[in-house]
C-alpha cells in the first residue's frame, strides 16, 4: 500500500506542469510617451489708432460753478501708445490745450501735463478717458492760479 500510494503521488506530481520549467520572460514594448503640445504664446492684441477728428456734446463746468452744455471739436493723433490730443475747441469759451495721454490698455487713457499760458502762469491739465467704436469718453480738467475748468463728455470721430 504504501508503493501504491507514492507511485500514485509521483504521478500527481509529474503531471502538474511538466515539461519544461523555465520562466519564459515577458517582453513589452513602451510605446513613446506623447510629445506635449507646445504652449502656444498669445498673440498681442492690436492698438487701434484712434486718430481723427472727434467732435460733439460736453458739458463744461468753471470754478465750481453750473455745469455748461457746449459743442467742443477735438483733433487726437496716435502713435503707438501715445496719444496727442491737440487744443479742446469750444465755440464762445475758446481752446484749451489738452497736450499728451498715453493708452493703458486698448481702450483707455489717462494724461498729465502742463504748459504756460498767457496771464494765468502755469496751467496743469489732466485727461482720462476711454474709446468705444468711433467715440471717445473724455474728462480733461484744467487747473492754474487763475481757473480751474471742467470739460467732461462724449466726442464721436
Amino acid at each position: 500500500m504504501k508503493t501504491l500510494t507514492l507511485v500514485a503521488m509521483l504521478v500527481l506530481v509529474s503531471g502538474c506542469g511538466g515539461g519544461n520549467t523555465d520562466p519564459t520572460p515577458v517582453t513589452t514594448t513602451l510605446a513613446a510617451a506623447p510629445t506635449p503640445a507646445p504652449t502656444p504664446i498669445p498673440t498681442p492684441t492690436p492698438i487701434s489708432d484712434h486718430s481723427g477728428t472727434y467732435s460733439g456734446g460736453m458739458v463744461f463746468n468753471f470754478q465750481g460753478g453750473p455745469e455748461i452744455p457746449v459743442q467742443a471739436r477735438l483733433e487726437v493723433s496716435q502713435t503707438g501708445q501715445d496719444l496727442e490730443l491737440g487744443e479742446l475747441e469750444v465755440p464762445g469759451f475758446g481752446s484749451f490745450p489738452l497736450r499728451s495721454a498715453t493708452m493703458v490698455n486698448a481702450t483707455d487713457f489717462v494724461g498729465s501735463s502742463g504748459y504756460q499760458s498767457v496771464g494765468c502762469g502755469r496751467i496743469k491739465v489732466s485727461t482720462e478717458g476711454s474709446f468705444s467704436g468711433r467715440t471717445m469718453s473724455l474728462l480733461a480738467g484744467l487747473t492754474s492760479d487763475c481757473f480751474h475748468a471742467r470739460f467732461r463728455g462724449d466726442l464721436t470721430r
